[in-house]
């Protein structure tokens, strides 16, 4: 038993830590990459929740302990991945003007840095397991998936330029951004534990589920803030539910296909946008579609145990620490 999701995320912190002091041999290089690895919500913060490493040693623990300290790597390697995303969002999110603490070219590089540990990392898991076939096959998979997650970050950069967007390219956009990264994660933590390809497989059908959930979760956290700081509703992104309460899918814009515009102006937007994204029906909308991935995420979790022949306790605590009520996640205004 490895211990809940916090002290999991202690165990990956402590690994990442390590690995920079190791692997960045140039000083400004190495105290950078702690810096923006510092920052909230990345791993080195004290409380970053480090999900994609978590999700990864719970899978390998539920399906076969983690004797091996192979599992810890591919955790690691996951999380670096995961890492990597976050500094490539922001690129995105600041792509005309410098970050608070970085700007978009040098956060682009130290993004480019942890994706290459990552694969360099994911390649010394793999190695010391054994089974070499099987270990070509899951690092083949790591990689296809973390390609699948890089179209998603393409997606949403160039959703971002268009004025138009469909609500099946929003969600698209998010299952292949978000969801790529639970399934690698989840399906190569499997892949250190066992050689099972329906076993690995469900458990990248979980993660897919699991991580979906979240970015949808996060993104009607980030819609509409109710504190008056300016949220992904003003800043006119393509996310699933502001998509959803801008939608107008009369508008000849958007072609023949039922597309939704997106309109800087927005639809009954008014004085109080917090209370005009209620009315819009995208709070309920998108609550909705995201529960529906975390209930698909805890019917995959259940064949899992009942494959395995136990309850997992590490995944068990996951899932409770990520679930939101829908109704918590806006105030009144």
């Amino acid at each position: 038993m490895i211990g809940d999701a916090s002290s999991i995320a202690g165990l990956l912190r402590s690994e990442v830590v390590g690995l920079v002091d190791t692997y960045s041999t140039e000083p400004s290089h190495r105290a950078a990459l702690k810096h923006a690895l510092g920052r909230t919500g990345f791993v080195l913060h004290a409380d970053a929740p480090c999900r994609a490493g978590v999700l990864s040693l719970g899978i390998s623990d539920a399906i076969h302990g983690w004797s091996n300290p192979a599992v810890v790597r591919a955790a690691v390697a996951v999380e670096l991945y995961m890492e990597a995303a976050f500094m490539f969002d922001n690129v995105v999110d600041h792509s005309s003007e410098s970050t608070p603490d970085f700007p978009p070219a040098e956060e682009l590089a130290l993004g480019i840095t942890l994706l290459n540990w990552g694969a360099a990392v994911a390649c010394e898991a793999a190695d010391s397991v054994g089974r070499p076939g099987q270990m070509r096959r899951s690092l083949s998979a790591f990689h296809m998936a973390c390609a699948e997650a890089s179209v998603g970050q393409f997606l949403d950069a160039r959703l971002q330029k268009q004025d138009c967007a469909t609500m099946e390219e929003a969600l698209r956009m998010t299952t292949l951004k978000a969801g790529s990264i639970g399934r690698f994660a989840a399906g190569f933590g499997a892949s250190m534990a066992t050689d099972d390809a329906e076993m690995i497989n469900m458990s990248g059908e979980l993660g897919f589920n699991l991580f979906t959930y979240l970015q949808l979760a996060d993104d009607l956290r980030d819609a509409c803030p109710p504190s008056g700081q300016a949220g992904d509703l003003a800043a006119n992104k393509k996310t699933v539910p502001v998509v959803f309460s801008k939608g107008s899918p009369s508008d000849e814009r958007c072609g023949s296909q039922g597309g939704i515009i997106q309109r800087a102006s927005g639809r009954n937007l008014g004085r109080n946008p917090v209370q005009a994204f209620k009315d819009s029906g995208a709070e309920t909308f998108g609550a909705i579609v995201a529960e529906t991935f975390l209930n698909r995420a805890k019917e995959t979790l259940g064949r899992l145990e009942v494959r395995v022949g136990r309850k997992s306790e590490s995944l068990e605590h996951l899932f409770s620490s990520v679930e939101f009520s829908p109704q918590m996640v806006f105030n009144s205004p």
